[in-house]
């Protein structure tokens, strides 16, 4: 008898403490490097003269990466690096031991600029590139990379990459959301879900909500800012900020316009015209849970948003998401 009520006692004690763990934490950063301007200078420097300054200096990759290395992140997604130089340099961020790289075709000139960088074992690659594209962005391999990670306490989850056009009409953000769509029904079948990246496109656009809804997809930054009330709490969420991000306003950009077919010339225009002095939410961090595993964005904050070495280092603000699992 006594040796039951000590085993009842024992049972007790561990069911308490389990109760009592606190939850583990995931950390995940998704963050559009700025590195198109890079070739970008390349290809405009053969034919009108460019002044130096932040938009081309490529010295803000090793700042990125040395800023990442100071932080905590489980996961990283980056867009827009494309160079070499801008490669190697992301890829030697410290902290990462496991990295993939998105897909490049030989027929375009730029890879994707997909990077994702993680301190937990990349377990499996997957890749695709969008059929159609516009202007000057069809010269990149622009699409998205899903990789699958071996977290410790929580097992495999399905990270998705992508990066979508910029200049863009309904009919081919339709058209890219729709192979982005099929690429993750094709991969992601059984593992939690997050879809990380620059897609370019407002949250309150149809087609992206009709994406959402079609995957079973949920909006980190919108979950994490509810109260137990369900009212919304106002946070500024805007990742292309030209209020308080100089580089989306950038003259410059416009100048080097010109290098480009008057097609071209007018749409990259007409985009940095629509977009200056506007403040857009077009990074996400989108997250869909399984049945065995269960993810809570328990918050989503704008991350890079303050200058290192006298100046902010992308056109973009990163945005930083933490689960709870």
């Amino acid at each position: 008898m006594k040796f039951f009520i000590k085993q009842v006692l024992l049972l007790c004690v561990t069911v308490t403490c389990a109760l009592a763990s606190p939850p583990q934490k995931l950390s995940v950063l998704s963050y559009n490097l700025w590195g198109a301007n890079a070739v970008v200078k390349e290809m405009a420097s053969l034919i009108i003269d460019i002044k130096p300054g932040i938009e081309f200096d490529d010295s803000r990759f090793s700042d990125i990466s040395a800023e990442l290395g100071k932080q905590s992140y489980d996961v990283v997604a980056l867009q827009e690096v494309l160079t070499k130089k801008q490669v190697a340099t992301m890829r030697s961020t410290r902290g990462f031991k496991f990295r993939a790289i998105g897909p490049s075709l030989k027929d375009r000139n730029i890879n994707s600029g997909l990077l994702v960088l993680s301190k937990w074992p990349i377990i499996r690659k997957k890749t695709m590139v969008f059929s159609y594209c516009d202007g000057f962005e069809c010269l990149a391999s622009k699409g998205a990379m899903l990789v699958t990670i071996d977290v410790p306490s929580l097992g495999k989850i399905d990270v998705l990459n992508t990066h979508l056009n910029s200049i863009h009409d309904a009919a081919l953000r339709k058209s890219q959301l729709g192979e982005l769509l099929r690429f993750v029904r094709k991969y992601n079948t059984v593992n939690p879900l997050l879809a990380l990246g620059d897609f370019n496109i407002d949250p309150d656009v149809k087609e992206l909500l009709g994406f959402q809804k079609t995957l079973g997809l949920r909006d980190a930054f919108v979950d994490s800012h509810y109260l137990n009330t369900s009212i919304f709490v106002d946070y500024d969420g805007f990742t292309w900020d030209a209020v308080n991000n100089p580089h989306t306003k950038s003259d410059t950009i416009l100048k080097v316009a010109r290098i480009f077919p008057s097609s071209i010339n007018r749409k990259v225009i007409n985009n940095y015209v629509t977009t200056s002095n506007v403040r857009r939410r077009i990074d996400y961090t989108f997250y869909k849970n399984s049945r065995s595993s269960r993810l809570y964005p328990v918050e989503s904050v704008l991350a890079f948003t303050e200058p290192v070495n006298g100046r902010i280092l992308s056109d973009h603000f990163a945005l930083e998401t933490v689960f709870e699992y």
